[in-house]
């Protein structure tokens, strides 16, 4: 009896292992994933508001614009959550990802921070911005994960300088250039993150003048 629980636990940490390597590698496919929906209902804005002005109820019209939006700004945080593993040093450099997914996570943020501080629905320019962004980071994400993961068998070698567990140098096993992308990515997410909560505070901020009793007509 004592054999077999000690096998077992010998056992248990490969499992823990092997399971934690497969969960790694599903959610960076989700991740892609995810960026072809966010792509996808990002351009599908001008569909939805033709749709809008073709309800004769009012009510019919703002349902279908907040469902919209609300599909819309929680496809943006759950692709964000899900790609901060990207943001971990041990994921990072012992799973072959690709090295932009860090810098298209801070793309995402820019525009999540674009949506927070300016109206994006009721400013062209700031659609306009975001919608870039969002394009840069699904572009960055995409096309060296699905190069990677498409042509990464036949050309082995050449495509090694797009993984971030090639080992150009010791950096807790990331490559110089995983290396330095996840490190401004880093850096970039934390100086919107300072603004974005400044920013925030700001706002929910009560004036002290709106508490300050108002003179009465007639007083000096």
């Amino acid at each position: 009896m004592d054999q077999v629980i000690q096998s077992m636990l010998k056992i248990m940490p490969v499992e823990f292992t092997t399971f934690e390597t497969i969960m790694e590698g599903t959610l960076a496919a989700v991740s892609a994933i995810l960026w072809v929906f966010v792509i996808a209902i990002q351009l599908a804005r001008p569909y939805m508001l033709r749709t809008v002005e073709k309800f004769s109820l009012r009510v019919g019209a703002d349902l279908w614009w907040l469902i919209y939006v609300g599909m819309r700004d929680l496809l943006l945080a759950v692709t964000f959550l899900l790609g901060t593993l990207y943001f971990m040093p041990d994921v990072f450099g012992g799973q072959p990802l690709p090295i932009t997914g860090p810098l298209a996570e801070a793309l995402l943020f820019a525009g999540l921070f674009i949506k927070l501080t300016r109206d994006t629905d009721g400013d062209e320019r700031a659609f306009v911005l975001e919608s870039r962004l969002l394009a840069a980071g699904a572009a960055i994400y995409l096309i060296p994960y699905l190069v990677v993961n498409t042509l990464g068998g036949y050309w082995t070698g050449i495509l090694d300088w797009l993984l971030s567990t090639t080992n150009a140098a010791d950096f807790s096993g990331l490559s110089v250039p995983a290396f330095v992308i996840w490190a401004v990515s880093i850096l970039t997410v934390i100086v919107l993150s300072v603004i974005a909560v400044s920013h925030t505070l700001q706002q929910t901020r009560t004036p002290v003048s709106a508490h300050r009793p108002q003179p009465a007509p007639g007083d000096d």
